[in-house]
């Protein structure tokens, strides 16, 4: 949402105000292999973020005050059927993505709030779940 506005200035011709964090996706119009970004990140209210980057995608969630964790790689498993989030093999790419999601925290203030409910409880020490179909957290 927040590079609509940026596109519709740049397709416009107007100046991008400084004050607009987003990005203009008008390059991809042109050629959709365009890359805007390297990583996108997704919040949903108090309960999930997560972060994409470079195929892959880690989904964190608290859900009364449990946590869960979802990770991905979208090159092999594009409808996000396969849980890696305990696979030894990705552990190194699962502590880089939430360190992303550590920054990304600080970097757009998510602590308001919403953010403090996630936040609090992501932070904490408890055991982490692994998110199941239907939405269950299982230890």
């Amino acid at each position: 949402m927040s590079d609509i506005y940026p596109t519709l200035c740049d397709l416009l011709g107007l100046e991008k105000p400084t004050t607009v964090e987003g990005k203009s996706l008008a390059p991809c119009f042109e050629d959709p292999a365009t890359q805007i970004r390297k990583r996108l990140h997704f919040a949903y209210r108090g309960v999930q973020r997560a972060v994409k980057r470079e195929g892959m995608k880690l989904i964190e969630y608290v859900v009364e005050g449990k946590r869960a964790t979802q990770l991905f790689d979208l090159a092999v498993d594009p409808f996000e059927v396969n849980n890696l989030a305990n696979d030894p093999e990705k552990a190194d790419i699962l502590a880089a993505l939430r360190a992303e999601l550590r920054e990304w925290r600080t970097d757009f203030n998510d602590t308001r709030v919403i953010g403090d409910r996630f936040w609090g409880d992501f932070d904490s020490d408890e055991q982490l779940g692994i998110w199941r179909p239907g939405g269950h957290v299982h230890e």
